[in-house]
């Protein structure tokens, strides 16, 4: 998580240790509603199940 992000509350910028997706997914969205924050998913290689919710894509 960006520091930026955190209206104050974290010195520096915040990154996990190597994990399942499905595990990174979930700290993302329980981090984002503890501190109130949008996320946005980049899913590049495509691991995204759809059980999990919709993922959008932009339309260029």
């Amino acid at each position: 998580m960006p520091a930026a992000a955190s209206g104050g509350r974290l010195n520096s910028d915040q990154v996990s240790a190597h994990m399942p997706a499905q595990d990174a997914f979930r700290g993302a969205i329980r981090l984002a509603n503890d501190m109130k924050l949008a996320i946005v998913v980049c899913d590049p290689d495509g691991v995204w199940k759809p059980e999990w919710g919709d993922l959008y894509q932009a339309i260029d």
